[in-house]
Parts: structure tokens; C-alpha cells; sequence
């Protein structure tokens, strides 16, 4: 996935799953014997089927291994020489990757699509690793205990290797062994605790070094009671903080949203039923903030409907509510053959509806328009702009990065397609070391100049590029930063 400068709206993370474990014959049929011998009798759902060895080929020695989620985590042990087989409930997501660790040996794989007889067969292989230790302290340099401690980063060919670590009383933790080219590759260290917000900080940044000392910040607790217009609580709705965990509403319509920074950002309140309700906070004093009941509203519907550059519908374009004043996503979906779609349940507060378009002869077209003061259809007509999206590789080309942070600026100069001079599209990107590219949408066409800066990374002379309208991709390789000083 690549990170747009408009930023997206989140969505629920799976649940844990269960799993069991024990050997098995080669055929499918026998796997899921097996699981059900284990004592795992629900109705049928996915099944892994997961084997680690060593790079020669050999039996991998006795490890551990984490089955990795989109969020959710959970960690069994694999016998040497045995598979480990695995069953989820029938309702249940697969994992989308598998970590596997010994003492000094470490090795991941991404789940595939079910083989034989649905069976999804992963292969580990397993490689020396390094082993991250650290002390987590707060503002006045003591030890947090209790602390989460999660480092993760993409491997090649794409699987996740992610380790776990809670803190100890004095605040040490060790991770079990990673591949070495996290510390290269934009790997990510999050640490988390009850009072403070997360901390999250690029592998890169440790200039490898393998023992850290990561300083927490007081953090903001926010708590409260969503309820109806009648005064009920209302129960399953998606509490969402611009930075921090999404929660949702208890039966008793109680929230609580923990590790959320001092300074701005906001709170989304985001019923199906009800109007989205938003919180805008400044800079907060560390503690918990009690916003009581909030009490939604019924809202409005609004219809509206996107149109192509020739003005024929936008059949299945992508369309969102966005709430003018917190720049937030409150509702979004997909439009109808005709290129419309109705949002049921916005606030009177004032909106901005984007659209884009997915396919045809305009895919990526895209535009934005303000609700009508009258209440009727809104129409957005979609444009072929301009953008540009810009990948990071090593130095030498041949493998992709995954930043950390990145900065972008774009100065458009005086030319015939372009015009005059003088605009300036300036972006940050907090990408967590999550992907290797990113997208800057421009005002016009024409000539840019580009700077970039990558945390971790030395920076890249600027550069020009001529961007016509429509979507461009460019290459940005980026030079390592040299060694520390006596090393």
C-alpha cells in the first residue's frame, strides 16, 4: 500500500485466533484430522500447515513461532522435524504472515492462498538473527516496567517479521533474534505502556546498535459514555484518535482510548446509525480526559454523484464524506452504476466529498466538491490531476526501503506547461517502516523540483522532473548515512 498525503480512514483489526499443534502425514485430509485429534471441533475454517528447516535444507531445531495478524498476535511452539498444524474457526481470518525464532536463529514466511484440499502449507527457513535489548525508561529516567515491546519490518519477498518483549522491573527487555536487515530496511521498535503514549522509532535509527534506551512520554487517557438522542448507551461504535489504537463502545456505551499523545490531535466518534460525532483536542497535560456523555445525532442524507472529466457517470467510483473541519473521513464507500451513492447520517457540520475514480478510461481521475446549501445532489466532477508517486530503493537500486519518516517538497518552476512559478507542496509521511512508496498529489502539471529527506537514511540531491497530468512514478534511491564516528 502506498500513503497518500490526503491520509485514510482505519478499519477493525481481526481477532486472535486458535491453533493446535502436533505432527502430521503429507495429505490434507490428514492435516485436518490431526487438528481435530487436537481437540479443535469447530465448524471447518482455514488450516496452515507450517514447517521450518534450516538453509541447507534440514530440520530446523525446536522454536517458537508467531502467527501475525493484521493487528492480533498469538505464539505456539513447532517441534523439530514436525509441522505445526494449525485451525481456525470457520469465522476467523487467517493469519497474513509467521515468524519463526530459536536462540540465535530466525526465519518468516507470508501465508499463501489455500493449496490442496485448502490447506495453506508454509515454509520457514530459518537464519542467524540479532537479538535487541534495551531498557524503556520515562521523563525522569526511570524504569517503566510492564512495558509492550514490538519490533517489526518487512524481509524479502515481502513477509513480516515481528517479535515481542514485555519490560521487567527495571525496565530491560530483550526481543527474540530478527533478521539483521531490519536495522537497514526500515524496520520499526513500538513501544507501548498504560500512562504513556507509544513510542515508535526506526531500526535505522540505532545506527546498529543492538542495545537501546527508549525515554516514554506521559500520555492522554480518554474516556466516555456515547449515547443516543434519547439518552441510551449505545454500544459497538468505533471510537478512532488521529494517533493512537481504534476501540469501540461497551455494552454500557463506555470507551476508553489509552497511549494517545500531548499534543493535537482528535477523537472520531463513528456510528452506523447516528452522525459522527469529532473531538478536536490541542495540547493536553498528561492524565485521563473525561468527555461525559456524548450524546449523537440523527443526521442528514446526502446524495452524491461523480462524473467523469466528459461528464458520463463514474460508475463505482470511490466516494468519502470528509468532515471539513477535522479533515476526517466519516463515511466513504463505493458508487452505484450511475456514479451515485447516499450517505445517511451526517452531521450538520460542513462537509467536503472526494471521489476518485477505480477504473475505465479516467481511473485515477479524481475531484472534491462542498454540500449544497440546499440539500440537494451534490455533484463532483472528476479531473485527471496530477501526481506523482515516489518509490525508495538502496543506493544501488536493487532493493526497495521502507522509511521510517519521510519529507517531501515540491517546487514547481516557470515553465510553458507549467506557468509561472512559485507553488510549494511540502508533505510528511509517518510510514512506521510500513511500505516503500508514497504518493504526492499536485496542483498542476509541469516542472518540480523534489527534495527528499529519509530519517535514517543519507539525503538525496534534489531533483527535477517535467510531471505531465496523471499519475507518475519515480525512482528515489537513497545513499546509507556513513558510520558513526571510531566505528
Amino acid at each position: 500500500p502506498e500513503h497518500a498525503a490526503t491520509g485514510a480512514a482505519h478499519s477493525p483489526r481481526p481477532r486472535a485466533s486458535r491453533v493446535a499443534s502436533g505432527s502430521s502425514p503429507e495429505a490434507p485430509d490428514a492435516a485436518r484430522d490431526e487438528a481435530s485429534a487436537a481437540g479443535v471441533h469447530e465448524v471447518e475454517g482455514p488450516v496452515l500447515r507450517i514447517r521450518a528447516a534450516l538453509a541447507d535444507g534440514s530440520d530446523a531445531p525446536a522454536a517458537r513461532v508467531r502467527l501475525q495478524g493484521w493487528k492480533s498476535a498469538q505464539v505456539r511452539d513447532l517441534r523439530s522435524g514436525d509441522p505445526l498444524v494449525v485451525r481456525l474457526p470457520a469465522d476467523e481470518e487467517p493469519p497474513n504472515h509467521v515468524f519463526a525464532w530459536t536462540d540465535t536463529l530466525c526465519g518468516s514466511a507470508s501465508v499463501p492462498e489455500p493449496g490442496e484440499g485448502g490447506v495453506r502449507e508454509v515454509a520457514i527457513t530459518l537464519a542467524e538473527g540479532r537479538i535487541l535489548r534495551g531498557v524503556v525508561v520515562d521523563g525522569r529516567d526511570a524504569p517503566v516496567a510492564g512495558a509492550t515491546v514490538v519490533g517489526a519490518g518487512e524481509v524479502e519477498g515481502g513477509a513480516v517479521a515481528a517479535a515481542e518483549s514485555v519490560t521487567g522491573p527495571d525496565g530491560s527487555f530483550a526481543l527474540p533474534p530478527l533478521p539483521p536487515s531490519h536495522w537497514t530496511s526500515g524496520a520499526t521498535l513500538e513501544v507501548r505502556a498504560t500512562g504513556f503514549s507509544t513510542s515508535w522509532t526506526g531500526f535505522d535509527e540505532f545506527g546498529g546498535d543492538t542495545n537501546v534506551r527508549i525515554s516514554l512520554e506521559r500520555g492522554i487517557v480518554v474516556v466516555g459514555r456515547v449515547l443516543d438522542p434519547d439518552g441510551n448507551p449505545v454500544a459497538g461504535v468505533q471510537v478512532d484518535p488521529s494517533s493512537g489504537d481504534t476501540t469501540s463502545t461497551g455494552a454500557d456505551g463506555r470507551f476508553r482510548t489509552d497511549h494517545l499523545p500531548q499534543s493535537k490531535f482528535r477523537l472520531s466518534i463513528l456510528p452506523d446509525d447516528f452522525a459522527a460525532h469529532v473531538v478536536q483536542f490541542g495540547s493536553v497535560e498528561p492524565g485521563t480526559r473525561d468527555l461525559g456523555d456524548v450524546r449523537l445525532a440523527r443526521g442528514v442524507a446526502a446524495t452524491v454523484r461523480a462524473l467523469h472529466p466528459d461528464g458520463s457517470p463514474a460508475a463505482h467510483a470511490w466516494i468519502g464524506a470528509v468532515d471539513a473541519e477535522a479533515g476526517q473521513y466519516v463515511r466513504q464507500g463505493q458508487a452505484d452504476a450511475e456514479g451515485r451513492i447516499t450517505f445517511e447520517h451526517l452531521s450538520d457540520r460542513a462537509h467536503r466529498f472526494e471521489s476518485h475514480a477505480n477504473n475505465g478510461p479516467f481511473e485515477g481521475a479524481r475531484g472534491s466538491a462542498e454540500r449544497t446549501p440546499d440539500g440537494g445532489e451534490i455533484e463532483v466532477r472528476l479531473e485527471t490531476g496530477t501526481s506523482v508517486v515516489l518509490e525508495f530503493r538502496t543506493g544501488d537500486g536493487a532493493e526497495p526501503v521502507c522509511p521510517s519518516e519521510v519529507s517531501v517538497k515540491l517546487e514547481a518552476e516557470g515553465d510553458t506547461r507549467g506557468g509561472p512559478g512559485g507553488d510549494e507542496v511540502g508533505v510528511g509521511f509517518s510510514l512506521g517502516g510500513s511500505t516503500s512508496a508514497v504518493r504526492c498529489d499536485l496542483p498542476r502539471e509541469g516542472t518540480w523540483r523534489i527534495t527528499v529527506r529519509a530519517r535514517g537514511w543519507s539525503p538525496p540531491p534534489p531533483f527535477a522532473a517535467v510531471l505531465a497530468r496523471g499519475e507518475q512514478r519515480l525512482r528515489v534511491l537513497l545513499p546509507p548515512l556513513p558510520p558513526p564516528a571510531g566505528k
